[in-house]
């Protein structure tokens, strides 16, 4: 399942949703739903696989104010510790 199938699909059923993904040098066209946050690093033969900084000051304060329910973690390098980490300290249900 794509995130993007994913996002739709909640919005669908009426729930808001955040995006806190890579920052990569080229420029995107966001919607207000979505958070760049900085790379700590990339991956892949080109670049195309980045880890978002999980001590980013900007990355807790968007997560803070977002106030989730549900946190999914997305990503083929060992992010789901960090995602289990921010459920507990962001206090989901």
């Amino acid at each position: 399942m794509s995130v993007d199938r994913l996002r739709n699909g909640l919005c669908d059923l009426g729930h808001t949703i955040q995006l806190f993904v890579p920052r990569y040098r080229e420029t995107w066209q966001d919607d207000s739903s979505i958070r760049r946050i900085p790379t700590l690093m990339a991956f892949g033969q080109k670049g195309e696989f980045r880890l978002t900084n999980p001590f980013s000051a900007r990355f807790r304060r968007c997560l803070r104010a977002f106030k989730p329910d549900l946190i999914h973690v997305h990503h083929p390098f060992g992010s789901v510790p960090w995602g289990c980490l921010w459920a507990v300290g962001s206090r989901c249900r």
